[in-house]
């Protein structure tokens, strides 16, 4: 299955819905990480693929998404896992697929997406009172395609799809209580239809390591070229190559510049 929404609920991954052979789906899998084993649980009540999700207060929520014959969806369910079984919530106030999401304060929030034109505005579902607000602020560009993260109090949304650029490279973070977007650095590369996560309390090591793998792709492609066509090597080269580890400084573990 494509366009299918996951997410993990102590030992269990379940996988709800999306596209199988041009079939929209409303199957939910669950996948027990202890035994190792897939299992079919409650199917949804509507089949939808490229939803909006997330998991609040222990229950799944399912929002929006693409339909059978393509027609954007506003329904939303949620799954509870101690009865396998799944309720109506409050539907959206318009019908959007593919927009980013994520959870800030107990709330699913979302914005763009397409509805059924490219879309730039954002909603908050309260599930506390079963009630969707809409943002007072819109999105620089309407986008679809995008990646989401709730993360310190905003939604953080990357890449995606806008008319102007096609994809996009952007990031911008939706500070949700304060109704503003911020501007972040853009990702290092265009992208879409991709998958983003909050890794709350490692935000640091997790960006200085990926800061350490860029330096270090971009040390060694310089190396080769160099060697490639018999060029003298770039001076940040050879200090790395003077460090009698052989690495670069501020490398997690020491890597290796050698080898393709």
């Amino acid at each position: 299955r494509v366009g299918a929404f996951a997410c993990c609920i102590g030992r269990y991954v379940y996988v709800c819905g999306g596209l199988s052979g041009g079939r929209v789906l409303n199957s939910v899998e669950r996948f027990d990480t202890e035994t190792n084993q897939w299992d079919f649980v409650a199917p949804m009540r509507t089949a939808r693929s490229l939803a909006a999700g997330a998991l609040i207060d222990g229950r799944i929520y399912v929002a929006g998404g693409r339909g059978p014959g393509s027609r954007c969806l506003r329904g939303v369910e949620y799954y509870t896992p101690s009865t396998d079984a799944w309720a109506a919530a409050a539907p959206m106030p318009e019908p959007t697929d593919t927009a980013a999401a994520g959870v800030v304060g107990g709330r699913l929030v979302l914005t763009g997406g397409f509805s059924p034109e490219l879309s730039d505005e954002g909603f908050v579902y309260d599930p506390a009172r079963n009630v969707w607000t809409k943002s007072g602020v819109t999105m620089r560009k309407p986008s679809s395609s995008l990646g989401g993260a709730g993360f310190n109090g905003c939604l953080v949304v990357s890449g995606g799809y806008d008319a102007d650029d096609g994809v996009s490279q952007e990031m911008r973070a939706w500070d949700v209580e304060g109704d503003r977007w911020l501007p972040m650095p853009p990702l290092l590369s265009k992208r879409a239809c991709h998958g983003c996560v909050s890794m709350m309390g490692y935000e640091l090591p997790l960006l200085r390591a990926m800061e350490a793998d860029v330096e270090i792709k971009r040390l060694r492609d310089a190396k080769q070229h160099a060697q490639r066509y018999r060029l003298p090597e770039p001076a940040a080269l050879r200090a790395a190559s003077a460090d009698p580890e052989g690495a670069t400084p501020g490398a997690p573990g020491g890597a290796e510049l050698d080898g393709a």
